[in-house]
């Protein structure tokens, strides 16, 4: 059974490839060159405006050569060329501008200087862009803009066809896959291979057909209409992708028909002379197109495996057994996988035969998916012209986390450092989105600001909930804990709504209705959050969450009197107040300086009492493992209140807190046994 499977399984998969992935192995999308004296119209004048845009980092050996062929054109139509140096530490820029003074371009070349990279921009994206605002100034009315990379050389005729492609059935892009070095061994064996897997995986005639969801492009040479790129938002949407071409040829997909093809008049100058040139190519997007994620990355290895290796195995042990069946099988595999190679080797020059290799350039692409995998799940990522690639999510993660770390002092670190990891980060993610939104009211001072602040990250959580990309680092880290542990809309909002009470008072001697309100909303509905990712059951989660939460947060009110004094606020409700005999509305120092403080801070001491004994109750009927953090911040805050209660609720400059060796004590008890 299992050797039959060796040649059973492969066989079908290789019929479902050539007859069912819409004939992407045909090689038959390509760029035709027409004749130069057929116009679109039948003014010449009406052929039109075109920018090309060249970002350039470190290109001194190629730039010649490929700046040369763009610059000689031989377009109709005015085009302008600007070249956006992306911080060069070589001769790319008095190559270029030689290059152009030789070949009589001066007047349609333009050289200017990207600035230093802002957070969540790759380096060639934020290129483009300054290149785009500078052909908004250059060329206003230009129709086009055709981004291509320095290594990328053109025939003269081939600008002319990339603006008929896109006119004649009003393609919103049209790109161009140049035709890769395959000089060296390494390059003759993985070169034509990576343009097969390219072409398997984006079926070209998929992405041609406007009905079909698939959308890809090649970053060498991409022509864009320039008023969709802009209702697109430009690249702004897109600054953070590695793979940028393809992230491109999906804005604009959904706004238009684009084309993909194929064309041996546009080149890539980059040699690829030896196989570590190849895998720090591949290394830098292999496991971002599998969107770093592990179950993407053991399908591909149980994909590639089936697909390419066990025809070989097939062939080999029928040889070894003697197993005729077995062995013809395999071969007949080989075949149809030789036959779906033969297009793409014709189109790089090689032989027929050089498709029986095509199995062991699989195992080798496939060892570079798991180490480009090993590299960024380390955090290190692939170095691409000495800059190291970082995925978004990962680079957006790491800051969320940093954001939290920082804070390894508090109460909340120890209670959740020693969960599970996919906890942990569900767990830091909450915790910085609170921080984030509690220092709006903390650490802004303007009324306004804060107000704007507010309503912006309501709309963020909207968006988030929505479907939407985040824009945030920590709304993107929230992303993954909502998805993962069903995080519940209301309860994100409620934290806003609860900082928004401090905004808007700020709260002073509140009634007791309104600081069950305002508990509610900045604690339990943390807590809500919380157990979702302990995995407590909804019921069980939202009584611990109503009791334990309102026990934190009134201890914390009662430990944080003169800070939060001098923020203007006093959480103190004036039924108890009042009862005490101090005028709720009396000024905050007089109310501080009040001989009954003490007996009002000790009848909310046994309200908070009372909560963390109904907390201590859910707690009990909770499997322990899913409480442990719980159990910990119960046992850290109820510390507190009994050192208040022995303090007789004086208030001091030095605020409460525990030592280290009393929380390593507490993480010990309640964590580790």
């Amino acid at each position: 059974m299992l050797t039959t499977a060796l040649f059973i399984i492969p066989f079908l998969i290789w019929m479902w490839l050539i007859f069912f992935r819409r004939f992407f192995w045909k090689t038959d999308q390509f760029l035709c060159h027409e004749d130069p004296s057929n116009a679109i119209t039948s003014k010449e004048t009406e052929w039109p405006e075109v920018v090309i845009v060249i970002p350039a980092r470190n290109e001194a050996t190629v730039i010649r050569q490929s700046l040369c062929t763009v610059l000689e054109q031989d377009y109709p139509g005015r085009f302008q060329v600007i070249l956006v140096d992306d911080s060069s530490k070589d001769s790319t820029v008095a190559t270029a501008q030689a290059t152009a003074r030789e070949r009589n371009g001066v007047r349609r070349f333009t050289v200017i200087q990207s600035t230093t990279v802002p957070v969540g921009w790759t380096g060639k994206l934020w290129a483009m862009n300054h290149g785009l605002q500078q052909a908004d100034r250059l060329m206003p009315a230009a129709r086009y803009v055709l981004l291509t990379d320095a290594d990328i050389s053109y025939e003269p005729w081939v600008l002319r066809a990339l603006v008929r492609k896109a006119e004649d059935k009003g393609r919103h892009l049209v790109s161009v896959m140049a035709l890769l070095r395959s000089d060296s061994r390494w390059a003759r064996l993985l070169i034509p291979a990576f343009v097969f897997f390219f072409q398997k995986l984006y079926p070209f005639p998929a992405v041609n057909d406007p009905l079909d969801t698939t959308a890809a492009a090649a970053g060498g040479c991409l022509l864009v209409r320039r008023n969709t790129l802009k209702r697109a938002g430009n690249l702004v949407l897109i600054r953070d992708r590695i793979i940028d071409d393809c992230a491109l040829a999906q804005l604009i997909k959904s706004r238009g028909s684009i084309w993909l093809g194929l064309s041996t008049a546009v080149r890539s100058l980059r040699p690829h002379d030896s196989l570590h040139e190849i895998w720090t190519l591949v290394t830098r997007t292999a496991f971002v197109q599998l969107k770093c994620r592990i179950s993407y990355l053991a399908g591909t290895l149980l994909g590639m495996a089936l697909t390419y290796l066990t025809a070989p195995a097939a062939l080999v042990v029928g040889l070894l057994t003697r197993n005729f069946e077995l062995f013809i099988g395999g071969l007949v595999v080989l075949g149809l996988m030789s036959l779906a190679y033969r297009p793409t080797l014709r189109l790089y020059g090689q032989p027929s035969w050089a498709g029986l290799f095509l199995p062991l350039a699989a195992c080798l692409y496939t060892v570079m998916t798991v180490d480009s995998a090993f590299l960024f799940l380390s955090g290190h990522g692939a170095k691409w012209k000495g800059r190291t690639v970082v995925h978004a999510a990962q680079r957006k993660r790491s800051q969320s986390i940093q954001a939290v770390t920082n804070q390894t002092q508090t109460s909340f670190f120890w209670a959740i450092a020693l969960l599970r990891r996919e906890q942990r980060f569900a767990m830091f993610s909450i915790y910085a989105y609170c921080r984030t939104i509690d220092d709006i009211a903390d650490a802004v001072t303007d009324p306004v600001e804060q107000s704007i602040s507010l309503n912006w990250w309501r709309e963020e959580i909207a968006r988030l909930y929505e479907g939407k990309n985040p824009r945030h680092p920590i709304a993107v880290a929230l992303e993954g804990a909502v998805r993962r542990f069903n995080l519940r809309y209301e309860d994100c909002t409620a934290i806003i709504d609860g900082v928004a009470m401090d905004v808007e008072g700020p709260l002073q001697a509140p009634s007791l209705a309104m600081l069950d309100m305002y508990c509610d909303k900045v604690a339990s509905a943390v807590g809500r959050l919380s157990v979702q990712v302990f995995g407590l059951p909804v019921s069980t989660g939202d009584h611990l969450s109503h009791t334990l939460g309102r026990a934190l947060q009134l201890t914390n009110i009662l430990r944080d009197i003169a800070e939060d004094a001098a923020c203007g606020r006093l959480y103190l409700p004036c039924e108890l107040l009042e009862a005490h005999g101090i005028a709720a509305n009396a000024p905050l120092a007089n109310i501080l300086q009040h001989p009954q403080l003490p007996q009002v801070c000790g009848a909310l001491g046994k309200m908070a009492r009372r909560y963390f004994t109904a907390a201590e109750q859910v707690l009990a009927g909770c499997p322990r493992q899913r409480v442990k953090a719980a159990r910990l911040m119960k046992a850290v805050y109820q510390i507190y209140l009994t050192r208040l209660e022995k303090n007789g609720f004086r208030h001091t400059a030095q605020r409460l807190s525990l030592s280290r060796w009393e929380k390593l004590r507490l993480v010990i008890r309640y964590m580790l046994i």
